[in-house]
């Protein structure tokens, strides 16, 4: 995310989520944490496929899936291996002509623009790398993204339409707002395919040292990731991830595991997968890279087995004192208190 002088406003932690359940189509959910002036909030999303409806999601979407998806954690008392911890964890309007204040530009065409809750919007073909960057300019957008970046995604035969984001007056605030989910669903792109993509080379612009990413993936079977990024393996259904010492907080444990996991390049972790609702089989992956080691978009699929999997974090107990420290959870505000701790 961009503002228009081209000062980058904070999100380390990014999660969305890919609905894969409707033949020929992907519905995809985007959630930020801005941390700064959101007044300046811009921001730029590539969609292979033809976007068919732009929205603001529930509020409360995300917190549910990460209720339901977060690693527990567990004290081993005298060393035990056996786990007794506990889980943790609107509509759009259409507007014609400039009603979203969006200008057009030469050798680009505004599909469409409207509103969908606090989020102006604007759906943009363009057939030129540059004339892309010029609307983005001339719009009060600084992508910070490099020309020949551009033109990859615009080169790509699967052909490519841009969503651009800002804030709408009345949604504009300041600083660690928590916008609702940006709901965005698209058909089959130009080669008849239909594909859901992350698109983490542009995430990869931040100048944060580091970005915690969430992707959920629902559909009829477990999630998958195309080449060149990968998973993890994991032998057991119940991964255990080991933290070393009492002293040791469950959320720092968790953040130096998926630290570990973005060193060794272009991997996703499998936090979770299991049945979700009556419909369908929900996957998380997480992982923490440094931006520049975000060289690819993930592609996503919903085409795996429905292998249950869990995450658990052990910590061993310390002799007294340990029984008090059961239950807390390992959401993204735990994460966040453990980083602020660590200052």
């Amino acid at each position: 995310m961009v503002g228009p002088d081209g000062t980058v406003i904070a999100a380390d932690a990014q999660r969305a989520a890919f609905d894969l359940r409707v033949a020929g189509t992907v519905t995809a959910h985007y959630e930020v944490r801005v941390q700064g002036d959101a007044t300046r909030f811009g921001w730029l999303l590539p969609v292979f496929g033809e976007v068919q409806e732009v929205t603001d999601g529930e509020p409360g979407f995300f917190d549910a899936l990460e209720q339901r998806t977060a690693p527990r954690y567990d004290l081993l008392a005298n060393n035990s291996p056996e786990p007794q911890g506990c889980a943790c964890g609107p509509g759009s309007k259409a507007l014609s002509g400039d009603a979203a204040n969006f200008g057009g530009d030469t050798g680009l065409t505004v599909v469409e623009q409207g509103y969908a809750g606090p989020f102006a919007y604007a759906v943009l073909e363009a057939t030129e790398a540059g004339a892309l960057e010029a609307w983005l300019t001339d719009n009060g957008f600084v992508a910070g993204v490099a020309a020949d970046t551009f033109a990859a995604y615009s080169a790509d035969p699967r052909g490519v339409m841009w969503v651009a984001v800002r804030l709408a007056p009345a949604g504009a605030m300041s600083s660690d707002l928590v916008l609702p989910p940006l709901t965005i669903r698209w058909g089959a792109a130009d080669d008849g395919t239909v594909a859901a993509v992350y698109p983490a080379v542009l995430a990869g612009t931040s100048t944060l040292p580091v970005l915690h990413t969430t992707l959920y993936v629902l559909g009829a079977g477990a999630g998958t990731v195309g080449a060149p990024w990968s998973v993890v393996p994991a032998p057991e259904n119940t991964q255990v991830i080991a933290g070393s010492s009492s002293d040791d907080a469950p959320a720092a444990v968790w953040e130096q595991h998926l630290t570990e996991v973005g060193a060794g390049g272009l991997q996703l972790f499998p936090t979770w997968s299991g049945q979700y609702e009556a419909s369908g089989w929900l996957t998380r992956f997480d992982a923490i890279h440094a931006p520049a080691a975000l060289t690819a978009d993930i592609s996503l699929a919903a085409d795996g087995g429905q292998r249950w999997l869990e995450t658990l974090i052990t910590i061993p107990a310390p002799d007294t004192g340990a029984a008090g420290l059961l239950g807390l959870p390992l959401g993204l505000g735990a994460l966040a208190w453990s980083r602020r701790r660590r200052r």
